[in-house]
């Protein structure tokens, strides 16, 4: 038995790689050599020789670790030099970091001891490893060379090589930037609404939020001030610092510097002298089915719902008896307390919301794992494990499964928010009749109410189709039409088959 403890170092880069493999003959090696199991130590990690500074290697770290800890280490086996790493310096300042404590150096493939059995360099093995590090660094600067020239291509052939494609935009089966039309009228709204005066990045995130675009005022916020400081939508580049991607145009130039001059008004514009809270805010729809949106007058009292800039219906119609119509509605579904409750079913209610936040959190987990698999595909591409065109195959399939399991986060969350507003609701809204704060009133209508379509059937008179949510659909069906005239000096609202009529 040989005196003192040897370390077994081995490292691998991909999954491709075999580390057991490794490790076992590693272990055979130094077995031969007269170490017993208990003088053994491995280190076995997966990690990159090439990205991966000195202080950087958890393996180099570990094995310097042991030796200055005094476990009178006096060898260290590796399967090749590469297996070290991948870069020169790093190389030659562990092998300088060995001979200055007297520590054999023994490699399987080629086989050397790096010290003769005085302890001295064996010259010919100390040649052998400088060759051997100099051509692992130069493989290491081919298999980078060989990347940039395939990305270089790539970009020349339009296609997308990495980084994250902006908001409005998707890839195609071969990686080009093609527009993603639901996302990108989504882009032209953002800029519209900016392009009126009417919205700060706060107002255009909180009705983002309403349509279930986005998630999250902070999310939604960032998401809006992307769209709005991106040049890229313009089509004339900008598309980022490192890749920098032409994208295909959403929008024109005009539209971009019109929407750059209201933020730079809008950053000392004052303050409105009152706040109006529309009931409808994010969910009345004209008869093309987009939303309609809230706007103010200088005076309370004449605002006003309109059609937004992408419908052709021409439609607007007065909040005050409109807001009216909604409260009424919300309120007589609503009831009281006690029949929410009973209807919601509070205990089951928070079991599916547990569930629902699981399922989002491992949704989650599944898209980080997702990139950590897409990111080890393209470092097989780089060391020339997989050819380029499998790598784009296996790269498209897990965006694809990534893709579903980010529409699925989206779901759960739409899901989440429907669950969650009745729960919350349900503890603490008392006397419906004598409610008067209007965010309050605005959070009871969206608890009811899903959407609303509005179609103008004479110059003053609007059919009213109500969608109501899951949770009031009932007894009263899932849609109900109501009828409102605004003719008349007292307003009138009605149920489509006259059954009732009420002054607002």
């Amino acid at each position: 038995m040989v005196r003192g403890k040897a370390i077994i170092l081995g490292r691998v880069s991909t999954e491709g790689q075999d580390l057991d493999q490794q490790t076992e003959k590693l272990l055979e090696a130094a077995k031969r050599d007269g170490y017993s199991e208990r003088q053994i130590i491995q280190i076995a990690v997966k990690e990159s020789g090439i990205s991966l500074g000195e202080l950087e290697r958890k393996g180099i770290n570990e094995m310097k670790q042991i030796i200055e800890a005094g476990e009178n280490i006096s060898c260290v086996y590796i399967y090749e030099v590469t297996r070290l790493a991948r870069r020169g310096d790093v190389n030659f300042n562990v092998k300088q970091y060995l001979v200055d404590r007297k520590i054999q150096l023994v490699c399987l493939k080629p086989e050397f001891r790096l010290l003769t059995s005085d302890g001295a360099i064996n010259q010919m093995a100390n040649v052998a490893f400088g060759m051997l590090a100099v051509f692992a660094e130069q493989e290491m600067y081919n298999t980078k060379d060989r990347m940039m020239r395939g990305k270089r291509y790539a970009k020349e052939q339009g296609r997308f090589i990495g980084g994250k494609v902006r908001y409005g935009y998707t890839l195609d089966k071969r990686k080009h930037i093609i527009i993603n039309e639901r996302e990108a009228t989504i882009v032209r709204e953002v800029f519209d609404m900016m392009c009126s005066g009417l919205h700060s990045y706060n107002s255009i995130a909180n009705e983002m939020i309403e349509r279930g675009e986005f998630i999250g005022i902070t999310t939604a916020r960032k998401k809006v001030q992307n769209i709005l400081k991106g040049i890229a939508y313009c089509g004339i580049g900008g598309g980022g610092a490192k890749y920098n991607y032409n994208y295909p145009p959403i929008i024109d130039t005009e539209t971009y510097k019109k929407a750059q001059e209201q933020l730079s008004k809008n950053q000392i514009k004052p303050k409105r002298v009152y706040k109006h809270i529309f009931l409808g805010r994010g969910i009345i729809k004209d008869c093309n089915g987009y939303i309609m949106i809230g706007k103010k007058r200088a005076t309370e009292g004449s605002n006003y719902y309109a059609h937004s800039t992408h419908s052709n219906s021409g439609l607007s119609i007065a909040s005050n008896p409109l807001d009216a119509s909604l409260w009424f509605i919300a309120k007589s579904q609503y009831e009281n307390v006690q029949e929410l409750n009973k209807m919601v079913g509070v205990d089951r209610t928070k079991k599916a919301i547990e569930e629902l936040i699981q399922k989002i959190e491992q949704a989650e987990k599944n898209v980080e794992a997702i990139q950590e698999s897409i990111d080890r595909v393209e470092d097989r591409y780089i060391r020339g494990r997989i050819s380029e065109a499998k790598a784009d195959k296996m790269e498209e399939e897990f965006r694809r499964k990534q893709e579903l399991e980010r529409k699925n986060i989206v779901k759960f969350n739409d899901q989440l928010r429907q669950l969650e507003a009745p729960v919350e609701e349900s503890e603490g809204f008392g006397d419906i009749e004598a409610i008067e704060d209007a965010e309050l009133k605005h959070r009871i209508v969206k608890l009811v109410i899903e959407y609303v379509q509005i179609v103008r059937t004479t110059r003053n008179i609007y059919n009213m189709e109500v969608h109501y949510t899951p949770l009031f659909s009932g007894t009263k069906g899932t849609v109900q039409t109501f009828v409102l005239n605004t003719t008349l000096k007292h307003q009138e609202l009605s149920l489509e088959d006259g059954s009732w009529t009420i002054q607002l």
